[in-house]
């Protein structure tokens, strides 16, 4: 397809309010008439962003000295747009279809996306949408309200909006679109061009092949299940997960889970540790495979109060997290502190610790009535992401790997399990339990 990097106004430039949403849909279709114009020939600057900060980098500089003050007015008219629209000429139905696209833009679609922005929007043909949040300088939170009000303000109210406070909401005459690499890739090199085109897009060929996505969307219960049994939802999916995750791996590994902690100012994120000496309890007592002997009252019982213990560990663990009362944050803080040429104490080789610190399993929870789904990458290579939103009757997890590893079947199978055997666990072992799954 066409992909061009489009410029428009959003606001008027004597008041700064927004521009109506009537003048806003025209140039978006200026936008799409002035790309079917343009040759499928154009060079696709946005595949040099996927690529590692070094590389991006480089080609960064190659095309500033290539293309001289109009390349770099063009860079700094798209970097500095208030956000990107990315309009896909794709139509995804299913979580799986979506996720794939909205993570990466695929083999088809992430060409159409410029991996430096802030935050981008992607709307599909069939009304479809998602968005990229570049990780480094935003965390879920304020994504999640962003997202929050997109989704509460729908197109038929900003509409009303617009023709209601029309004394506020101004058109401005002849709007620009501008295409805002037209000039400075009429400047460059086609070689040049072609070489680094070329790169970006093996390197982003072999980074989409390599890895997979698997969307588990559990509808066997979600949080008012679990807060009817007395647990603290997140906590007990924690369990749930290390349990399944144990039972992947063979033994339990460094679990990563994302705690906010903006109760500070610029404060960001703490690490909960998933693994305790109670979730190691809990996970052993229920073993490798399931045993199916909860029907023993004893049992069961026994089980039922190591899952509580681990539950509750992991929600006192996440408060003091929440409070800036973890480990990993301050251990970091402390590392940073050593000057140049300076050795670090022992604490910072320990096998153990370097152990536990490798997260083999990355989570975090975002959970909201309207999103179908979220996530992100494994952080290592031997790892899983393992992204999951928890709903009142369901529950989504978003789990990737590399394809290599053939892990994101066999988890999301093994959550589905150890979730249904912890339901059981607690509602009883009565074969009605089952046959409602």
């Amino acid at each position: 397809g066409r992909v061009t990097f489009f410029s428009i106004e959003l606001v008027h430039p004597q008041t700064g309010n927004p521009l109506p949403v009537s003048q806003l849909e025209d140039q978006l279709r200026e936008c799409i008439a002035m790309a079917d114009s343009l040759p499928f020939s154009r060079k696709k600057l946005g595949l040099l962003t996927s690529q590692n900060r070094d590389d991006c980098a480089r080609a960064r500089q190659a095309l500033l000295k290539a293309g001289g003050v109009t390349m770099e007015e063009a860079l700094e008219k798209l970097e500095s747009g208030a956000i990107l629209l990315n309009l896909d000429d794709e139509a995804p139905v299913s979580r799986q279809e979506c996720g794939e696209l909205f993570w990466t833009g695929g083999l088809k679609s992430g060409e159409n996306r410029w991996f430096d922005k802030s935050i981008q929007i992607m709307v599909t043909n069939n009304g479809k949408a998602g968005l990229i949040a570049e990780h480094s300088m935003m965390d879920g939170m304020p994504v999640i309200n962003f997202a929050n009000y997109m989704t509460s303000v729908t197109y038929g109210k900003a509409k009303r909006k617009s023709i209601q406070q029309k004394e506020k909401i101004v058109a401005i005459p002849n709007p620009t679109v501008h295409d805002i690499f037209g000039r400075a890739l009429a400047a460059c090199d086609p070689t040049l061009l072609e070489g680094l085109e070329s790169k970006a897009w093996k390197a982003f060929q072999k980074l989409i092949t390599d890895h997979v996505l698997h969307v588990q969307s559990f509808q066997g219960y979600g949080s008012t299940f679990i807060k009817q049994s007395g647990f603290p939802p997140d906590a007990f999916i924690q369990v749930g997960m290390q349990l399944a995750t144990y039972r992947l791996f063979g033994e339990q590994v460094g679990t990563y889970e994302a705690t906010q902690v903006r109760s500070f100012l610029h404060g960001r994120t703490e690490v909960t540790r998933g693994v305790s000496l109670e979730s190691e309890a809990f996970v052993k007592r229920m073993s490798l495979r399931p045993k199916r002997d909860e029907g023993d009252p004893s049992v069961r019982q026994e089980k039922i109060a190591l899952l509580r213990k681990a539950t509750t560990a992991h929600a006192k663990y996440t408060s003091l997290a929440a409070k800036a009362q973890g480990v990993d944050r301050h251990l970091m803080g402390l590392s940073l502190l050593a000057e140049d040429g300076e050795s670090l104490p022992d604490l910072y080789s320990d096998e153990l610790y370097v152990r536990s610190k490798r997260w083999r399993s990355s989570t975090s929870n975002l959970s909201h009535p309207r999103f179908n789904l979220w996530g992100y990458g494994e952080v290592v290579p031997d790892g899983v992401g393992l992204a999951y939103a928890i709903l009142p009757d369901s529950c989504v997890f978003n789990i990737t790997a590399l394809k290599v590893t053939a892990y994101t079947d066999k988890l999301a199978e093994l959550l589905e399990e150890a979730l249904l055997e912890m339901k059981e666990l607690v509602a009883g072992s009565s074969s009605s339990t089952r046959s409602k799954l």
